[in-house]
């Protein structure tokens, strides 16, 4: 089996690109908004955000995680932090509006960080361990099919100390 035919390395793959690329738009926030909306504006979005992921993340994000589900906490953590990214680009454009909409938008970005770094962490688990049961099943099958080809017993415990070594080895890839 091909490494990127696997569904669980494919939706790893798609996540970690999606993930990395809202972080970066995330800390592009963060960093521009004094220079973009000034020290006043960008400061009080900035601390708006930090303050509600931090009570967020004790408050909410788990109880939210376990309540949805990590893949439906991941899109309401992104939808919350892709709010924040379009209120820091309304604020730029309009800056009239920015003292209304960008301290909204961060706290939405707060609670939208705090429920997605939790529910990445779920996430990323569930998908090794996935994988890894998939690559057990897979190893299991291929040597039964092994076995069956010679006497009973010739090989079991070569094949199964191979197997048990493989199925260590594709669990730690999984866990990275």
């Amino acid at each position: 089996m091909q490494l990127m035919s696997d569904p669980h390395v494919h939706n790893f793959l798609l996540f970690s690109c999606c993930f990395s690329a809202l972080n970066g738009a995330i800390t592009g926030v963060v960093m521009y908004a004094d220079v973009f909306l000034g020290p006043i504006l960008g400061g009080q979005g900035n601390f708006l955000s930090f303050m509600t992921y931090a009570f967020s993340s004790l408050l909410v994000a788990d109880a939210y995680v376990s309540l949805w589900g990590a893949r439906d906490s991941l899109l309401c953590g992104m939808l919350l932090c892709c709010i924040n990214v379009a209120g820091f680009c309304i604020s730029t454009a309009c800056p009239s509006a920015g003292a209304v909409v960008f301290p909204l938008c961060s706290v939405c970005g707060g609670t939208g960080s705090a429920i997605l770094w939790t529910a990445q962490g779920v996430y990323y688990s569930q998908n090794a361990a996935a994988y890894a049961s998939r690559q057990s099943e897979l190893s299991v099958s291929s040597r039964n099919g092994a076995d069956t080809d010679y006497a009973a017993g010739e090989c079991t415990s070569t094949s199964t100390s191979t197997s048990r070594s493989h199925l260590h080895a594709n669990a730690l890839f999984a866990s990275l």
